[in-house]
């Protein structure tokens, strides 16, 4: 495993709804989430943070997927 990928599992032990995922170099938050106007049950999305996978990005990321 890469440093990267252990921060990331870091940060993913402090969140219970959601996770950070990694997709390339990108950090992606991941979870079931509420239905879009449309829909009728809710779906697992994945939704771009536009960071990439450094331990700095890693601490805004666990930001935005604490917020969502």
């Amino acid at each position: 495993m890469t440093d990267e990928e252990d921060k990331i599992q870091a940060a993913n032990a402090q969140l219970s709804r959601v996770k950070l995922s990694l997709r390339g170099k990108k950090l992606y938050v991941k979870g079931t989430l509420p239905p879009k106007p449309g829909e009728y049950k809710a779906r697992q999305r994945e939704i771009p943070t536009n960071c990439n996978a450094s331990p700095s990005q890693i601490k805004i990321a666990l930001a935005l997927a604490k917020k969502n």
